[in-house]
């Protein structure tokens, strides 16, 4: 009965470590908060994700988005000096909804880069 024990709770803190430590209340995080404390650790430790602090990470970046019109991107990662992913996050409370992501589809495929 013992080495059942000790199994699960070595698999219970298995499954802890792996967990992103996240720090409530969400309610309040605005889209720098839910980039900066839950997107970026996790695509870093759950996908092997360049560390936002690195050259291979760009924060926050306003472009044109038509003759008088600009966007902020969220976030950019690099591969080799070229852009692979853009990263456009919301309020963790915002329900996502089509224009969201064609927001973000938007700005990746901008004339920016």
């Amino acid at each position: 009965m013992k080495n059942k024990v000790t199994k699960a709770t070595e698999a219970t803190a298995i499954k802890a470590e792996r967990t992103p430590k996240i720090a409530p209340p969400f309610d309040i995080y605005l889209e720098q908060d839910t980039t900066d404390k839950l997107i970026l650790p996790y695509l870093a430790k759950e996908h092997g994700f360049p560390k936002p602090d690195g050259l291979d990470y760009q924060a926050q970046h306003t472009l044109a988005t038509d003759t008088e019109k600009t966007g902020r991107y969220d976030g950019l990662y690099l591969s080799g000096g070229y852009p692979y992913v853009v990263l456009e996050a919301k309020r963790y409370i915002h329900n996502l909804e089509a224009a969201d992501f064609e927001q973000a589809r938007f700005y990746a495929t901008s004339t920016f880069f």
